[in-house]
């Protein structure tokens, strides 16, 4: 996962609590650690990037709730008995901030742009073979095959035919407008955005009206902010700042999102070590994770050895690999190893704490005789080098400790067709027999058969020692004493409506 990022170069004043809810004064303050890469969801690359600014002026025809369970918001719908048709029933009296009625037009071009521009929702979108409008308030979606996965991922934002017509695809981009509960005011590329409360939303009407969210890339800079009361609320707070935020007076927030820190390995060339189930698992008895995690990460981070509790298809009987560094050694031995070897790892420098965990893993596998060199990647070339082992696995010759999809995703079998499908580019898994599992998960209607596939599939991702995961993303928020805010449970957008100042 790849975000967009910018330098902090200024942020708005002080906030004064009690003029929010009159919505007068200075605004809330969010700062984050990215910048947005589009302020179009129909057409962005880098979704995760753009949902904690864009999911506040825009909008999914449907949504998810607090309890991770997709709900009704632009509109209800109702599914035929073999899941080849959805049939999207709109809500009436919706109205974009331009002042256009939302009506089944503007689906189809949403849906017709977002195939065009937004890889991601093409990729989700594969199944459906074409849309119907029955009558300006209902569509209907027709799938070539049941596809489990395409609700989940609720990728399809909703953008204004009429206004785009009417405004040209310059200003559409420049100045977008939604269904949501804010709408956009102004930006300020590497510096801010700014919304403000539409008091035309359908929906509830937020408390916050005025919000700037500001760009720092540097965790120390927002929690500066934090302190200095330059920022009412940020996110990406580091891990070893909570306790001492928490005793500082001020409140602190996390939730379970994905990435999933891990290594991963490029597997498919006989000629290097970790080629060989024995040395996977040695590697991974080797590192002592909850140590890591709490050393490094004040134990805030996540563990599990697959999907996380409460998950589809968790399965409790997959336990994190156990830190045995005598079992290590001897695992290598038997695989031909006794003396160990040397190693390239690579780590993802974008995702937080990649860096340190890639130095503790350093220090760990240099205990059992694994001669590993830590060295930093950018997000393109991860995507190059995955590529690469993707196309030639014979040719593959490192291994990565990446943020990838595994626990807490939109749907389990995100990660199963994203990152271990033999049939996705950023996948370095390949395994017949698993992808005929995952291809009858995504179209088994029945929940039931359908869990007991995925369960099946992680087991074999498990057994294979495929890739060691080392500790689930939380995603922590710190806010003023007089802020509070509940995320909602694995979405990265922050949602200002979810937010109360007293």
């Amino acid at each position: 996962m790849v975000f967009a990022a910018a330098a902090l170069l200024g942020l708005a004043g002080v906030l004064v609590p009690a003029a929010h809810a009159a919505g007068t004064a200075k605004p809330l303050v969010v700062s984050l650690p990215e910048e947005p890469s589009s302020l179009d969801l129909t057409t962005t690359t880098n979704s995760p990037s753009d949902f904690p600014v864009d999911e506040n002026f825009m909008e999914s025809l449907w949504g998810v709730g607090p309890d991770s369970k997709l709900v009704p918001t632009l509109a209800t719908w109702d599914t035929s008995s073999d899941g080849k048709v959805i049939t999207f029933h709109l809500r009436h009296g919706v109205k974009f901030h331009s002042g256009d009625p939302f009506t089944a037009a503007d689906v189809v071009f949403s849906y017709d742009r977002s195939i065009k521009g937004q890889p991601v929702f093409a990729r989700r979108a594969v199944n459906v073979d074409h849309l119907e409008v029955v009558d300006p308030y209902t569509v209907k979606f027709i799938f070539k095959k049941f596809d489990a996965q395409f609700m989940p991922t609720r990728d399809l934002y909703i953008v204004s035919k009429a206004y785009h017509d009417r405004v040209g695809e310059k200003t559409f981009l420049a100045h977008p407008v939604g269904t949501g509960p804010y709408r956009f005011v102004s930006y300020q590329p590497g510096q801010s955005i700014t919304l403000t409360r539409f008091d035309g939303y359908w929906g509830k009407q937020p408390q916050v009206k005025d919000v700037k969210f500001v760009f720092a890339k540097e965790a120390t800079t927002r929690v500066a902010a934090l302190r200095a009361g330059e920022a009412d609320i940020i996110a990406g707070t580091p891990y070893d700042q909570v306790p001492m935020l928490k005793s500082e007076g001020f409140k602190t927030a996390g939730i379970g999102v994905y990435p999933t820190v891990m290594l991963m390995f490029a597997a498919g060339n006989p000629g290097m070590p970790w080629d060989k189930p024995k040395v996977r698992e040695a590697i991974a008895h080797a590192i002592d994770d909850d140590a890591l995690v709490k050393n490094l990460f004040k134990g805030v981070p996540e563990r599990s050895a697959m999907l996380a509790p409460g998950e589809f298809g968790y399965d409790p009987t997959l336990k994190p690999y156990s830190y045995d560094p005598a079992l290590a050694k001897k695992l290598l031995a038997e695989a031909g190893y006794p003396h160990g070897f040397k190693m390239p790892l690579y780590y993802y420098a974008p995702v937080y704490g990649t860096r340190e965990t890639a130095e503790a893993v350093v220090l760990y596998l240099q205990a059992v005789g694994i001669e590993a060199k830590a060295d930093a990647r950018d997000g393109s070339q991860v995507i190059s080098m995955v590529r690469k082992a993707h196309s030639d696995p014979r040719s593959a010759d490192f291994v990565l400790l990446n943020g990838a999809p595994l626990a807490n995703t939109d749907t389990p079998l995100t990660p199963l067709t994203l990152a271990f499908s033999s049939r996705s580019p950023f996948s370095m898994y390949d395994n017949p027999a698993f992808d005929k599992i995952v291809d009858e998960a995504v179209t088994e209607t029945d929940d039931r058969k359908r869990e007991d596939l995925i369960k099946q599939a992680y087991r074999m991702l498990y057994d294979d020692v495929s890739v060691i995961s080392l500790w689930n993303s939380v995603r922590e928020y710190a806010m003023k004493s007089n802020i509070d805010y509940t995320p909602t449970p694995r979405v990265i957008a922050m949602y200002i409506k979810d937010i109360t100042v007293h």
